[in-house]
């Protein structure tokens, strides 16, 4: 048990090295930005964007948790159309996606697992909505849902 533990740790650490390069850039733009006084939203709003990527990436590497199952299915087959007019609402910058998210809660979670329907619905509460949808194809990509 230790050494997988020992295993999954290391191939984490990897993992978040490899995201850590990648994701310097928007950072330094950040910070250049907040120096230089100048396309500071833009930039944060960019690194806000691609830290949503790397916390999904990082979850998405961690030991697989299981579905919260509140007396749902655990069929994937069962969350695509509330997954489907999610991403709708989503694409079109709907501001009903928050309470689509609430009154959708309780079937997702029978096949979402807790972290990614309190991610989803952190990021859609927030009006985050660019990361709202990269998190959705995410999940879809786990569950091997096609949303159109």
């Amino acid at each position: 048990m230790t050494t997988t533990i020992s295993i999954e740790a290391a191939a984490l650490k990897k993992q978040n090295d490899a995201l850590a390069a990648k994701n310097r850039g928007p950072l330094a733009k950040a910070e250049t930005a907040i120096k230089m006084g100048q396309g500071i939203d833009t930039a944060l709003t960019s690194l806000s964007i691609d830290i949503g990527a790397v916390v999904m990436a990082i979850r998405a590497a961690l030991p697989d948790e299981a579905a919260t199952n509140g007396g749902g299915s655990r069929d994937p087959a069962t969350v695509v159309e509330p997954l489907t007019q999610l991403k709708r609402l989503l694409e079109t910058d709907d501001g009903e996606a928050a309470d689509f998210m609430i009154d959708a809660r309780s079937q997702l979670s029978g096949v979402l697992t807790p972290t990614e329907i309190e991610t989803l619905s952190e990021l859609v509460g927030d009006f985050n909505f660019e990361s709202a949808l990269k998190c959705l194809s995410s999940i879809a990509g786990r569950l091997s849902l096609s949303l159109k």
